[in-house]
């Protein structure tokens, strides 16, 4: 996530990442420069951003690389938020590094399973999504894991053997609308 990022921001709290947006944003709205600063984010301080796709970091670098977390903005509006952070937690109450037990534990539904798509062949990186009843979307990067029967899951073709298998923790959580959530590689 380094093309068309802008100008950090105050940190997120684990309690500002809920099933319907950040702060006062909500994924899908489309989203001005006053909007994000009500909700304390730094909007860009150079040229304008792309408004077709641009990132907007969010607290100071915990790495070379890494930043806590991005918001994606595309076509003007607020698509997700991701996560990769130790420290933030999501209204599931899961967080980086926590196991995939803790994950299949904290929703009451079954996952879409998928194999990462720059996987190499043995599995170890695998995603789980959630459909939130708000239909909005969850995506964890699991890491550690190994390839299942299939290459991808479907909510509905869960079998219990199929849980039994996963294993890994969670690498990077990725909240917002289907179509962001959806994107192998965001604004690239």
């Amino acid at each position: 996530m380094t093309s068309n990022t802008v100008a950090s921001a105050t940190a997120i709290q684990s309690a500002d990442v809920t099933e319907a947006g950040i702060r006062a944003l909500t994924y899908g709205q489309t989203v001005t420069k006053a909007d994000l600063q009500r909700a304390g984010l730094a909007y860009p301080n150079r040229l304008e951003p792309d408004p077709l796709c641009y990132y907007v970091p969010v607290g100071a670098k915990s790495t070379a690389d890494n930043l806590p977390a991005n918001l994606l903005i595309m076509d003007n509006k607020f698509g997700s938020v991701y996560i990769q952070d130790s420290k933030i937690s999501v209204f599931s109450g899961v967080k980086i590094g926590d196991s995939v037990a803790k994950v299949l534990a904290a929703h009451k539904m079954p996952p879409q399973y998928e194999v990462n798509k720059y996987d190499d062949g043995s599995a170890s990186q695998y995603l789980l999504i959630y459909t939130l009843p708000n239909h909005n979307q969850i995506k964890y990067l699991m890491s550690g894991g190994k390839k299942l029967s299939s290459n991808d899951i479907a909510p509905n073709a869960w079998k219990a053997t199929d849980k039994s298998l996963l294993t890994g923790t969670v690498d990077s959580i990725e909240v917002g609308t289907p179509e962001t959530i959806r994107l192998v590689e965001g604004c690239s």
